[in-house]
C-alpha cells in the first residue's frame, strides 16, 4: 500500500507489517512516481531480492524522482508536513518524555536493544523511527540481560555508558534499561503508540509484540542497512591492539 509523501506499507500474511519511509523531498510533480515505485521495486524482485527490499528501493527511487530538480529545501518541505520537533530535552527520564507527548497529544516511539556498540545501522534505525511520531524512547537490555543472550563476553560496553551515547544522539529523546530477557514488561508499563524494530525481524515471531498489540499500539518494521552489526564489528576488530 503506498502512502504517498510517507512511504509505502508491506503486509504479508500474518507478518509484522513493513513499513518503508519516504525520505522528505523537496515538492515537485508526482506524476509518474507509481511507475517509478513499480519499475524498480520489480527489478529489486526480478534480482532475486526480498519484498521488503523490493518495496524500500521502490519508496527510495519515486521519492528522488519527485524530487528532482525541485527547488525548495529538504527540511522546508519537512517543516510544512509536521510540526517542529523540539528536540529532547537532556536528562529526562523516559517517563517524563513519554508523559510530555502525551499531555500535548503527541505520538509516543520507542525502540529497544542491546546496542553494545553503536554502528550506522542503529542511527539509520532511530532516524527513521523518530520521524513516526514525536517522542522516540529506547529501550536498552542491562548488562545482565546482554549476557543472557549473547554470552559472558558481552556486553562490551556498560550500561550506563550505552545509555550516555544514545541520549547524545539527536533523534533519541529518552532510554531506559530493562533487565527482562524481553522488554514486554516494561512496554506493559510504557505503553508505546507504535514500537519498531528492524526489518532483519521479518518472519521473526518479536514476543513483545502481543503485549503492544494488547493495548491498541502498532508494531512496524524499518528498513535496516545490510552489513551493519555488533558481532560483525566486534569480529573485525578481533585481535587488534594484542
Amino acid at each position: 500500500m503506498t502512502l504517498g509523501e510517507r512511504g509505502a506499507l508491506l503486509c504479508h500474511g500474518p507478518a509484522t507489517p513493513f513499513l518503508a519511509p519516504a525520505e522528505p523531498a523537496s515538492p515537485g510533480d508526482t506524476c509518474g512516481a507509481g511507475d517509478s515505485f513499480a519499475a524498480r521495486a520489480t527489478q529489486v524482485l526480478a534480482e532475486g531480492g526480498p519484498l521488503t527490499s523490493a518495496v524500500d528501493e521502490g519508496v527510495r527511487e519515486a521519492s528522488d524522482f519527485v524530487g528532482a530538480g525541485a527547488a525548495t529545501g529538504v527540511a522546508a518541505r519537512f517543516a510544512e508536513s509536521k510540526p517542529p520537533n523540539p528536540g529532547p530535552a537532556r536528562g529526562e527520564d523516559a517517563w517524563a518524555a513519554v508523559d510530555r507527548t502525551r499531555r500535548s497529544g503527541g505520538t509516543v516511539v520507542a525502540t529497544g536493544g542491546c546496542f553494545d556498540l553503536l554502528h550506522a545501522g542503529h542511527v539509520n534505525l532511530f532516524h527513521q523511527a523518530r520521524r513516526l511520531g514525536d517522542c522516540l524512547v529506547v529501550c536498552v537490555n542491562s548488562d545482565a540481560s546482554v549476557r543472557r543472550r549473547k554470552g559472558p563476553e558481552r556486553p562490551v560496553t556498560p550500561a550506563a555508558d550505552r545509555v550516555r551515547v544514545l541520549r547524545a544522539l539527536a533523534d533519541v529523546d529518552a532510554a531506559v534499561v530493562f533487565d527482562d530477557d524481553t522488554p514486554g514488561p516494561l512496554l506493559e508499563r510504557l505503553r508505546p503508540d507504535v514500537w519498531v524494530k528492524g526489518a532483519d525481524y521479518a518472519g521473526t515471531p518479536l514476543p513483545e509484540a502481543e503485549v503492544v498489540r494488547s493495548y491498541g499500539g502498532e508494531v512496524v518494521l524499518l528498513p535496516f542497512l545490510e552489513g551493519r552489526s555488533t558481532t560483525r564489528l566486534l569480529s573485525t576488530t578481533k585481535g587488534i591492539g594484542s
